[in-house]
């Protein structure tokens, strides 16, 4: 019987945990983030209580590859280790200790866009489709040979959480479909081609800061990219900020002579009428620094122009 140590941080963790117990994979050990160290992690979940419930062992980790948890990991013997929704490095150490492979997960089609905060990322460039990629974690940035991938689409009009789920949902039917192959060595990896690597780089949350100078649909779409369960899109205000979670592309019956970022119109359910460079959008959800109230004329101060205030 094989044994298995899995690793992670966020809810796509849980979610392969959870499958790969419904799925009967023997799981000697899960490791869990510290809950305080998971401040900066947008969408955290304890996947010990998923453990716990199911009476396996599990530990917490601040740095995964603190010789305590490099030792633990060792005594549990592991033929795989998993490790699903974590941005730590995994270090050589930990990756001799797997007898089979340390297995790894990306929400792209490696090697196109590995990297960081690929769900945004993706949202942002306008993927249409995509995969998530199950692969061999090697000493490099996602480059390890590729075990399987499962397809999935993104909508024009998907937020961040929808695309999350649609990963999700591919994540648990490619471990559905590919687990007990894996397990009994009839999985075949395969070599990425390094001529079609591409990188994503990391995303914070200042990076969601609105350029109204844009084009109407990469303005939706980095809004998109930035909402829920991430910090959000956002602008000044008056020197407030405001934060654009939902938007969309909406054409006047009227024409209206202003800047980019001007607000023409509040409807009566509070929601903003933008316009853009090339047309114009409708806020519908938002919140405003100290809820300072927004008026028609208020202009919404972003990226690159010279009125804001950093």
């Amino acid at each position: 019987m094989k044994k298995i140590v899995f690793i992670g941080s966020v809810d796509s963790s849980n979610q392969a945990l959870k499958t790969l117990i419904k799925e009967e994979i023997p799981i000697q050990l899960v490791c869990s983030l510290n809950p305080e160290k998971a401040k900066n992690v947008s969408d955290y979940y304890p996947i010990h209580l998923t453990a716990k419930d199911m009476g396996i062992p599990y530990l917490f980790f601040d740095n995964i590859n603190d010789g305590i948890i490099v030792e633990k990991i060792r005594e549990a013997n592991p033929d795989f280790i998993f490790v699903i929704g974590l941005s730590q490095i995994i270090k050589k150490e930990i990756l001799d200790l797997a007898r089979g492979c340390v297995v790894g997960f990306h929400p792209t089609p490696i090697p196109h866009n590995r990297g960081r905060a690929a769900v945004p990322w993706e949202i942002i460039l306008g993927e249409k489709k995509s995969a998530v990629t199950f692969f061999q974690i090697d000493e490099g940035m996602d480059s390890g040979e590729v075990l399987f991938r499962e397809s999935y689409y993104i909508d024009d009009e998907d937020y961040a959480s929808d695309v999350y789920q649609k990963v999700l949902e591919a994540m648990v039917c490619g471990l559905k479909k590919n687990i007990h192959k894996l397990m009994s060595g009839k999985i075949k990896s395969s070599v990425q081609n390094e001529k079609e690597a591409s990188y994503l780089l990391i995303r914070r949350p200042y990076d969601g800061i609105l350029d109204w100078g844009k084009p109407t649909e990469y303005i939706l779409r980095v809004i998109r990219a930035s909402s829920h369960p991430y910090p959000g899109a956002y602008s000044f205000v008056r020197e407030k900020k405001i934060t654009i979670y939902r938007a969309e592309r909406i054409v006047l019956d009227r024409k209206y002579i202003g800047y980019n970022g001007q607000v023409a119109e509040i409807t009566s359910e509070g929601e903003l009428i933008v316009l853009t460079v090339d047309g114009s959008i409708k806020v519908t959800e938002y919140s405003v620094e100290d809820n300072k109230k927004v008026f028609v004329g208020s202009r919404l101060i972003g990226a690159y122009d010279p009125g804001i205030h950093m």
